[in-house]
């Protein structure tokens, strides 16, 4: 017998584990694809703030943004002929 069909044999045997081969190797390729985007978007970013700071000559010039949620609370009105305030 050949690797091959050794492989296909075990692969036969054992389908949980070629699923566990299977998911591990789709995991692989996720991190793989996240810490190339992580890498590329790290430098496009070095390079924009490089580009501004030559720019202003230097200066840097920072701002910030602020960011409110109001919640209205509710309000709970009795309006019973019975009821006296």
């Amino acid at each position: 017998m050949t690797e091959i069909e050794l492989l296909k044999e075990w692969i036969s045997a054992n389908p949980l584990a070629m699923s566990v081969i299977k998911f591990v190797i789709v995991l692989l390729v996720v991190l793989f694809a996240i810490q190339f985007i992580r890498r590329y978007i790290m430098h496009l970013l070095n390079d924009k703030i490089r580009v501004e700071i030559e720019k202003t000559k230097g200066k840097i010039i920072l701002a910030s943004a602020t960011v409110e949620l109001i919640r209205i609370p509710d309000i709970n009105v009795n309006l019973d002929s019975n009821s006296k305030v």
